[in-house]
């Protein structure tokens, strides 16, 4: 099963009625037996722009990649089953390579990249 999802907030007062758009995102979802994948393809707001993925199988940890950007300044966030890491200053493709990988087969539980936290 798959869907796509679009979503747009607007900004509505009685000077300018609706009409300023605030924030935009799109996503997909797909769902096979236990396992979910999830992509934020765009999601920009007034000064803030994210994108990035996040997939869950059967019992294991979500694993993830979201980059998040505010004007000049950008931070990846990865989260496998150790945590959830930072990254500052990262840029496309950090996120491209991150969510490639989850595409890939997952490492054995337990067998996260402890090193990239540092």
């Amino acid at each position: 099963m798959a869907a796509l999802i679009s979503v747009a907030a607007e900004r509505c007062d009685r000077a300018t009625r609706c009409g300023r758009t605030l924030a935009v995102a799109r996503a997909t979802v797909r769902r096979k037996a236990s396992d979910i994948d999830f992509r934020l393809l765009k999601a920009e707001g007034v000064n803030l722009a994210s994108r990035g993925r996040l997939t869950k199988s059967d019992e294991r940890d979500p694993n993830g990649a979201f980059l998040v950007r505010s004007g000049p300044l950008s931070v990846g966030i990865d989260l496998d089953q150790d945590g959830a890491g930072v990254h500052p200053l990262v840029g496309d493709d950090w996120v491209n390579e991150k969510t490639a990988a989850l595409g890939r087969r997952a490492p054995p539980h337990g067998a996260g990249n402890a090193a990239s936290r540092a």
